[in-house]
């Protein structure tokens, strides 16, 4: 069932909190993740995607300190921030930007976030409110241990 909580700025879909809400990242165990991106911005998105393109048998989980995906397009809400490039630049290869607009405002920026991390099902591997403390490589293993705090829970 879809709340008001899982509303966006403009009235549709707010992928990240819909599955914020579903806990649905929960699911996954982060000591069995082949990879850990840092970060559910438009690097975030990216990575994940291209990890599963190039080697889709591999796990990944992202860890995002926010409540919601979107980074900066998250962060800076105040009234007529809009990108400073066209939006060709910041869209993805493979997943176009579809609108009219060359130069988007950031709520349009950051509805285009969602719905393609939505559409692509990276938003099911997104753990927010997840801050990374530390990241140790053991030589011996080699592996990272990764210490984030979820809601005050430290998990290694």
């Amino acid at each position: 069932m879809v709340g008001s909580d899982a509303t966006s700025r403009d009235g549709g879909l707010d992928a990240g909190r819909l599955v914020a809400d579903r806990l649905v990242a929960d699911r996954l165990d982060a000591e069995h993740a082949d990879v850990i991106i840092i970060g559910a911005g438009i690097s975030g998105i990216d990575a994940a995607y291209r990890i599963r393109e190039k080697n889709p048998d591999l796990t990944y989980l992202i860890l995002e300190r926010r409540e919601r995906l979107g980074g900066t397009w998250d962060l800076f809400q105040y009234p007529g921030i809009r990108s400073d490039s066209d939006i060709f630049t910041l869209s993805f290869p493979w997943e176009p930007w579809k609108r009219e607009e060359m130069i988007a405002d950031g709520g349009q920026i950051w509805q285009y976030l969602a719905d393609t991390a939505h559409k692509h099902g990276i938003d099911d591997h997104i753990r927010f409110n997840t801050l990374v403390q530390s990241a140790d490589w053991d030589w011996t293993t080699h592996t990272w241990t990764l210490r984030a705090d979820r809601g005050g829970t430290t998990t290694v």
